[in-house]
């Protein structure tokens, strides 16, 4: 009992030490700020400086958690194309080793704190001073981006020719090549059909040609029963997806 009440009180101690770390981060780029408002605009506006050292900061402060969500927001999109991307896809591999490297850089940005990571810029010559992100945000926001970045021009990248599918064979290639062969004979056959139909209509009287244009709608239809009982067998002895495809 005695060791639960002990780690009870230690997380509250941490988690009250990190929030007085927070407020303490904030609260100096204020003040800062505030005594820089004040040395221009004089003491006596010194509520208005407090006020607008504060509106500034905050306003900072939103902007760059702003940019922290839209980076996953970006991150989180390159996952769903990636994962949509077809496993033959030389793209594949290299698209995922590109959406690892962004996670880890994604997640060191977004991890950070954004009200650790401001600084007050001094102007000279009379002028305002304002608030920025410091430059280790900077780096990690430009590292974070550059990496969403690359995995999206992997993904829009052509495919590279000449090269096989990647992938078990018998589970990826093979079943590919298939596909395509049912692809074009189903092509062939209405091309046939179609080209027999056509001829038999313009034939007319003409018994040579009607002959002719029989013989090649029959042998169409021969072709289009051919296909179709390879095509009943071929599905009904393995597993692969065509209606997927086709």
């Amino acid at each position: 009992m005695k060791r639960i009440f002990a780690s009870f009180a230690l997380m509250t101690l941490f988690l009250s030490l990190a929030g007085q770390a927070l407020a303490d981060a904030r609260g100096d780029a204020i003040n800062e700020l505030k005594a820089e408002y004040i040395s221009l605009m004089g003491q006596d506006d010194a509520q208005n400086a407090e006020n607008r050292a504060t509106d500034d900061v905050d306003a900072l402060i939103d902007s760059m958690e702003n940019d922290q969500y839209n980076v996953q927001v970006a991150l989180d999109a390159a996952h769903g194309q990636v994962d949509s991307l077809p496993r033959s896809s030389t793209r594949r591999d290299d698209a995922n080793d590109a959406i690892e490297r962004a996670d880890h850089r994604v997640g060191d940005f977004t991890d950070m704190d954004a009200a650790r990571h401001i600084e007050v810029i001094h102007v000279t010559a009379g002028a305002l001073p304002y608030v920025t992100p410091d430059s280790a945000f900077k780096s990690a926001q430009e590292a974070a981006s550059g990496a969403v970045t690359e995995v999206r021009r992997i993904i829009l990248n052509p495919e590279r020719p000449g090269t096989v599918p990647a992938g078990d064979l018998l589970t990826d290639f093979i079943p590919t090549i298939i596909r395509q062969l049912f692809r074009f004979a189903w092509l062939a056959v209405f091309v046939s059909l179609t080209v027999s139909g056509v001829y038999f209509v313009i034939a007319q009287e003409d018994e040579e040609r009607l002959t002719k244009a029989k013989a090649m709608i029959y042998w169409s239809l021969i072709g289009f029963a051919f296909v179709t009982l390879a095509f009943a067998v071929v599905k009904a002895v393995t597993d692969i997806d065509f209606f997927g495809f086709v």
